[in-house]
């Protein structure tokens, strides 16, 4: 007899090389077959759903039912031994790899995703105060509506939680104003190619229409998703508006992410393109990410980071900003109700950055004046000797250190040295 058969927590295996649903799902040797079969169990605190090394589902979702805890999660994972097990419902056919739908104390982890619109998403619909996702060493990939204009005509018949083609997407209305939708995030070891946006967390106001057109953020605020952690993670070639975009969002950390030719083939969007981008988040920090390679296409713009608008005391920190077509950094505060104030960029090395000369030629950009913040202690290298690399109302720090091409400190302590 199996352990999991007599377990109090259930373990159920999913074959689509091995399985069928007529089995009882409990054992290896006994797996179901499809995603729909285990679609429709309803999962128990510390019960878990295991895929088969090596094995492919396409032409299918999945969609977990029921809610774990942190101390005993409901686990989505693999066994045997092989590549990670995939999810591919083919783009056209099915929106998503795995939804979780108002639910949360989940860990996904050792799974592969791609040929959809949206990897894994997790909404939650006037919902709140829910608690734990752990996601790690899953890799998603080919997740676009590049080819369709996914994220303009197609998403008028899309549901709310994907604007465009998403690897990981958290996502969660609000219908009264202030409330927290989710709590203690951490995204750690994934990795993220070709995907229109690797990962975005993301609140909104609720559309008591049900047509979600709108993507209104009058009523959301900074308190809608808390503690949240991206770890270790490498998104490479995203098509859209961002790499990481994180929104709505008071603490956590952002550490040793790689953000790497975001505006992959100049497909970018017509509001702009960012390797990284945060709006009204606070009490955040981004440190040792490296922000590179940004194609701006016919965007108007692509910076390595974006301080969008409403963020409060987000600091980045050790960070490398580098040949990015736009600026390495735009602090714009104008497209979100809220202005920026209290953000630090410290200890950053810059270089390579803005050759396509954006807001007058300047390593780091300042789009609007509701800008409160400092650059200190950066290494800056100025692609040409007449860029520019003021960037007032935002306090340039006489600790900072700028380079010409020849390699001559041009401006910072001991000015008149060479690098």
């Amino acid at each position: 007899m199996c352990k999991a058969k007599v377990s109090g927590h259930k373990t159920y295996y999913i074959s689509s090389s091995a399985g069928d649903d007529e089995n009882d799902g409990l054992c290896p040797e006994t797996p179901f077959r499809s995603l729909r079969r285990a679609s429709e169990l309803l999962l128990q605190p510390g019960e878990s759903l295991l895929f088969k090394s090596g094995d492919v589902w396409t032409g299918e979702s999945l969609y977990p039912k029921g809610s774990g805890t942190e101390k005993l999660p409901i686990t989505v994972s693999s066994y045997g031994e092989g590549k990670r097990p995939r999810i591919a419902p083919g783009i056209g056919k099915k929106i998503y790899g795995i939804r979780i739908v108002n639910a949360d104390g989940y860990r996904v982890t050792n799974i592969e995703i791609c040929d959809c619109y949206g990897g894994l998403v997790v909404w939650t619909e006037n919902t709140y105060r829910h608690r734990y996702l752990w996601v790690e060493n899953c890799f998603f990939h080919d997740i676009t509506g590049k080819d369709t204009d996914f994220c303009c005509s197609v998403r008028k018949s899309m549901p709310p939680d994907l604007l465009y083609g998403t690897g990981v997407s958290i996502c969660g209305s609000d219908a009264y104003g202030g409330r927290n939708l989710f709590s203690d995030i951490t995204i750690t070891d994934c990795n993220f190619d070709r995907c229109d946006v690797g990962i975005e967390v993301i609140g909104r106001d609720h559309d008591e229409t049900g047509r979600w057109i709108e993507h209104g953020h009058s009523k959301i605020t900074a308190e809608a998703f808390k503690n949240v952690n991206i770890r270790r993670c490498n998104v490479y070639r995203s098509y859209r508006t961002g790499g990481v975009m994180l929104y709505c969002i008071t603490g956590g950390v952002s550490e040793e992410v790689l953000v790497d030719q975001t505006g992959y083939r100049g497909v970018g969007m017509w509001w702009g393109v960012a390797a990284f981008q945060v709006a009204r988040v606070s009490d955040y920090l981004i440190r040792n990410c490296t922000f590179s390679n940004t194609v701006k296409g016919e965007s108007p713009d692509g910076q390595g980071f974006d301080f969008e608008a409403d963020n409060h005391n987000v600091t980045v920190r050790n960070c490398k900003f580098l040949y990015n077509e736009g600026p390495a950094v735009l602090f714009y505060g104008d497209s979100w109700p809220g202005e920026n104030d209290g953000n630090v960029v410290e200890d950053c090395l810059m270089e390579g950055n803005n050759p396509s000369r954006y807001y007058g030629n300047v390593v780091i950009a300042v789009g609007k004046p509701m800008n409160r913040g400092i650059i200190r202690n950066c290494e800056i290298h100025l692609l040409n000797d007449s860029q520019d690399y003021s960037c007032g109302p935002i306090v340039f720090a006489a600790s900072n250190r700028v380079y010409d091409t020849s390699g001559k400190l041009v401006c910072g302590k001991d000015h008149g040295g060479t690098a």
